[in-house]
């Protein structure tokens, strides 16, 4: 959290839309990667830390996505009228708990989202529930009133079709989000001042909830020290970016997970591997300048490496098979890759059905992204690495957990490579990302 909170300084800002503070739970595939655990305690833990972290370095957090999501909706509430199902009482036990510790913890903002709760806001827009962030009684009476939240409360961007579709016009749906409780509203468009403004001046939204959303951003101002005349920005630029890379990559070196080795393939002995394949599947070709850090990082043991982008016949697996001592199954996929429900489709999961076909002990499979690639897609391999990101921390150390090394001290070694017979979890905060074993 200082880290990211100190590189956002370097460039001016000072407002960070996050941690997610939502339940990781089974079904949540669209969001699976914002997820932090499905364990509560260690969510509130880490998300404090975090916040922590950034705020005591001048930049305000917006813990996110109030009300929270549901488990069993597994579709992205950017795209999709999602719905919690709880009813009240299994709400407050669960998300409702998280969100009262973080609130009384002090967090600056809170971002609500366009899920609608019908167990507490029930209203019938347009054949839809109320978005959350519509909602009246969801905003102001559960947020502000119940939950005693006295800070800005920020809606998610409100160019979403789930919200859109609720309402006869943008007027409407602009009154509609200011009378809610809504502070700040996010994503809007040139003209929304003017027509926030008219409203007032009509009637139709009350003067004394434009004066409480001002009172309240002024507030958040004041705590980050804006209004101060000697307000000093951080310039050290190279000692701020090896603060953030030191941490990275001790993050990284508990977050990497040998998810299963049944075959005690590694770590691998470079001296008895001359050739290496990876062949890599995904749907963005951003992947690809990590896969060549990837094949310098082995090739500093002294293996020739080889990348291709998908395996797509046998044919091509036969090759593959003949040219490598050692091949590297790399799947990236998160929710933005494509847009939605986190998976490969097409020809990048056609070639999926070749993988592990020949070499199989040879074979290591590893996803860079959604942790459930091997439960979902790679059922096959008999040695899966779960490494959560493609940072260069996270790649250096995926290498090291493959290949022996001197430099990870064997208790080191342990701890990252512990089966936890495919179940695990990964905390991902704006792009640093940590990891916590289940327990066996």
């Amino acid at each position: 959290g200082a880290c990211v909170a100190k590189e956002m300084r370097l460039v001016g800002a000072n407002w960070l839309f996050g941690p997610d503070v939502r339940i990781a739970h089974q079904f949540g595939n669209a969001m699976m990667t914002a997820f932090a655990s499905h364990d509560t305690a260690r969510l509130v833990r880490l998300a404090k830390a975090y916040v922590k972290g950034a705020e005591e370095n001048g930049v305000a957090v917006a813990i996110k996505h109030f009300p929270g999501g549901d488990r069993y909706d597994y579709r992205d509430p950017d795209i999709s009228p999602t719905v919690i199902s709880s009813d009240k009482e299994e709400w407050w036990r669960e998300q409702g708990g998280i969100l009262k510790e973080m609130i009384e913890s002090g967090v600056s903002s809170v971002m609500v989202n366009h899920t609608a709760f019908p167990a507490v806001d029930d209203t019938v827009l347009e054949g839809h529930y109320i978005p959350a962030s519509a909602s009246k009684k969801i905003v102001t009476d559960l947020l502000k009133g119940d939950l005693g939240f006295d800070g800005v409360v920020v809606t998610e961007s409100i160019a979403s079709p789930t919200l859109i579709t609720c309402f006869a016009s943008l007027d409407e749906m602009l009154i509609a989000l200011v009378n809610a409780g809504n502070d700040i509203i996010a994503g809007t468009f040139p003209d929304a001042g003017d027509i926030i403004e008219r409203a007032v001046l009509e009637g139709l939204i009350p003067e004394a909830r434009i004066d409480d959303a001002c009172k309240r951003i002024l507030r958040m101002k004041e705590k980050l020290g804006l209004f101060a005349e000697d307000t000093d920005f951080v310039e050290d630029t190279r000692a701020i970016t090896e603060e953030t890379k030191a941490v990275s990559k001790k993050i990284a070196e508990k977050a990497v997970t040998l998810v299963l080795d049944s075959q005690n393939l590694l770590p691998v002995a470079a001296s008895n591997i001359k050739t290496a394949t990876i062949v890599y599947f995904s749907h963005t070709d951003k992947i690809l300048s990590q896969m060549e850090y990837m094949k310098a990082e082995i090739e500093k043991r002294g293996v020739s490496v080889k990348i291709q982008h998908r395996v797509d016949e046998p044919l091509d697996m036969e090759r593959v098979d003949a040219e490598s001592d050692l091949i590297l199954y790399v799947v990236y996929v998160v929710p933005d890759f494509p847009k939605g429900h986190p998976g490969i489709y097409g020809v990048e999961c056609a070639g999926c059905q070749f993988t592990f076909s020949q070499g199989q002990k040879k074979s290591i499979g590893i996803s860079m992204g959604y942790p459930y690639i091997h439960y979902d897609l790679l059922g096959n391999a008999e040695t899966f690495i779960n490494v959560y990101g493609y940072t260069d921390e996270l790649i250096e150390t995926c290498v090291k957990v493959i290949f022996v090394n001197t430099d990870i001290h064997d208790n080191t070694f342990r701890t990252i490579c512990v089966s936890h017979n495919g179940k695990c979890a990964a905390v991902t905060f704006c792009g640093v990302i940590a990891h916590r074993a289940a327990e066996n």
